[in-house]
């Protein structure tokens, strides 16, 4: 019993030492220690420190190095060959108006531009109003003037048979019937315009053929009736003004235009409204 109470006061003793040691160490970190400024070593001092206010100084002056305009303009090794006119030396007193003259003359560049030299083209025969209208409503789409216009194509002359028309619908009906009865095909009942209710027999290149179709009907108790007829086809063009230079140019060649063929033409020949100036 005696060992182990002497074990334990051993123990106290050494914790109650290492703690006097840890307390120690814990003291000498935080205590503060005076720095020893080495010999010439500068100090900041606040300016209400200072026994007088500092002298301003223009930095950037002091730092480049500056010379005054006049010293500057008198500097011999800083004249032109020819030296400086008298007028502009310092301190002589030379208004704005003489020191203008004293500058060359320069030419203001011509920034009038000339006129704008345009192209003409002519896209055509187009096959049908809707190309037209698709190759126009392109070009207006890029600021380009576009004109359509319509020709006639006159084919060669035919010949038309048909029945006179009938006082009424049923009438005409009953034409039709007649005709079917009696074996003769290939007519067409007119319902509307001042031939309404007559009965088209076909159209002939020919005057043999005309003849062949008369005799058939004659011989079936029909009064026909043959009028000349012409095949007239409408054909649509449009034209366009692109500005010489235009990238439109380019497109019209490479791009939804160049299907349909296109011809360039003298702008004075087609009637475009003329740009504003």
């Amino acid at each position: 019993m005696r060992w182990l109470t002497l074990m334990l006061l051993a123990v106290n003793l050494g914790y109650y030492g290492w703690q006097l040691d840890q307390d120690a160490r814990l003291a000498r970190a935080n205590r503060s220690q005076t720095l020893i400024l080495p010999a010439g070593a500068a100090t900041l001092k606040l300016v209400r420190e200072l026994p007088a206010p500092p002298e301003v100084v223009d930095r950037m002056e002091a730092e480049l190095d500056f010379e005054p305009a006049a010293q500057a303009v008198n500097d011999p090794d800083l004249q032109p060959a020819g030296g400086v006119a008298a007028e502009i030396q310092a301190g002589t007193g030379a208004g704005p108006g003489e020191l203008v003259n004293l500058l060359p003359e320069l030419q203001a560049p011509d920034t009038v531009p000339g006129p704008v030299k345009y192209l003409c083209f002519s896209y055509g025969p187009l096959p049908e109003e809707k190309h037209a209208v698709w190759v126009s409503d392109w070009f207006r789409a890029r600021m380009i003037p576009a004109r359509s216009r319509t020709s006639e194509d006159r084919d060669r002359s035919l010949f038309w048979v048909y029945l006179a028309p009938q006082p009424s619908r049923e009438e005409a009906a009953a034409v039709l019937q007649t005709l079917a009865s009696r074996g003769i095909r290939d007519y067409r009942l007119i319902d509307r315009g001042d031939l309404a209710n007559a009965v088209s027999l076909g159209l002939f290149s020919t005057q043999s053929a005309v003849n062949d179709r008369l005799r058939q009907l004659r011989e079936q108790g029909f009064q026909p009736v043959v009028v000349p007829y012409a095949n007239v086809q409408r054909i649509h063009w449009i034209d366009v003004r692109v500005p010489n230079g235009d990238p439109v140019l380019d497109e019209m060649y490479t791009g939804f235009p160049a299907r349909y063929g296109s011809v360039p033409v003298d702008c004075g020949e087609i009637a475009l409204d003329q740009p504003s100036p």
